[in-house]
Formats: C-alpha cells, structure tokens, sequence
C-alpha cells in the first residue's frame, strides 16, 4: 500500500510513496546503527556548523516549503512560514547550545567525583504527531537522527522535502543522495511511486 500526500483542502493526491519492504527497512536501520558510530565521534565544531547551515538552507527555502506544508497539511501560509523559520532558529539555537546542554555535570556526593554524563543512545524511533511536520523533526535532528519515513509518515511530502534539505548539506557524509546536512547512512530515501 502507498503513502499518499493527499491536499486536504481540495483532496488533490499531491504525490505517492512506496512503502519499504521489511528487508529494506532491516537495511535502514542497520545503516542507523552504522552511521550512529560514526556520527557519535563526530566533533561538536562540524555538528554545529551542519546546524546553522541547515538554518540558512530552511531560511533560504522558506516560501517553498511553507507552500507544501499548506498543500499538505492545509495550514494557513503564515503559519506554515513561521513554523519553517522557527525549525531555523531552533538549528542556530541547538548549533550555539547543544555542547553546553549534554556537557558531564558535576554533582555534590560523597565520592571523589560524581557527575552525570550525557552519552549517545544510537537511532531511535519517534512516533511524533504531524500537526508540525518541519517543527518535529528538525528539533528532533539537534541531538538524533530519526528517520523522516517513521517520524513523518502522516505528512509523506514534507517528510520528503526535509529529507531533501538534510541530502544538500552533508555531501561527503550521505548514504544514497548527497546531504549537506546529516552523515552518510543517516536518512533513508523515500521511494515515489510511479
């Protein structure tokens, strides 16, 4: 069965997705967990600076992506603009902070030295409502990489969009379609159906 974008307000199918196989979602999260190694080594200077790039990208395509927000969702287009500009900010905000938010903390005990230590969990699978589409992902992204098939699949061509804004930043670290954005192996492609 395929996913489809359909426009609430006319009901005009607006596009279809293939949904993964079990074999090929298997593949995506073995490709999480293997990208998750990497990215966890990844230094806090090169992650910010993925984040304000993403910011700039968000910035830059504002128009458009608020547009599909409002085909698919049905959303006023001043909302949908402030949403997709609220994701930018949250990217400058995360990339200027997220180093100071999981820090060790140094706690009073009666040992030597306690502290707790913020430690990666590897990928994880959230199951967010869509009323937010650009909103629940991107302030997910500042500390995991959820997949936008899993964390979208309500709103399959924004999942896309931003699938497509993450593929442009991170080239040299992609698994299928370069991306500006996130390491190579973080996202999985959706599949348009024909």
């Amino acid at each position: 069965m395929a996913l489809v974008s359909l426009n609430p307000t006319t009901e005009e199918v607006l596009a279809t997705f293939q949904e993964h196989t079990p074999e090929e979602v298997e593949q995506a999260l073995s490709r999480a967990w293997e990208t998750f190694q990497r990215w966890r080594l990844t230094p806090w200077e090169e992650r910010s600076a993925l984040m304000r790039a993403l910011a700039r990208h968000l910035r830059q395509r504002r128009d458009e992506m608020a547009r599909l927000i409002t085909l698919e969702m049905g959303k006023p287009i001043v909302e949908a603009e402030a949403e997709v500009l609220k994701c930018a900010w949250c990217c400058d905000y995360f990339a200027d902070n997220a180093h100071r938010f999981l820090s060790p903390l140094e706690v009073e005990t009666n040992a030597t030295r306690s502290y707790v230590q913020f430690v990666p969990l590897g990928p994880i699978l959230a199951i967010m409502p869509w009323n937010f589409p650009f909103s629940s992902y991107t302030g997910m992204t500042s500390l995991i990489l959820p997949d936008p098939q899993f964390a979208l699949a309500g709103v399959p061509a924004c999942a896309g969009a931003l699938l497509d804004s993450w593929s442009s930043k991170w080239s040299s670290m992609t698994c299928c379609e370069p991306d500006p954005y996130l390491p190579a192996g973080a996202m999985t492609p959706q599949r348009q159906a024909a």
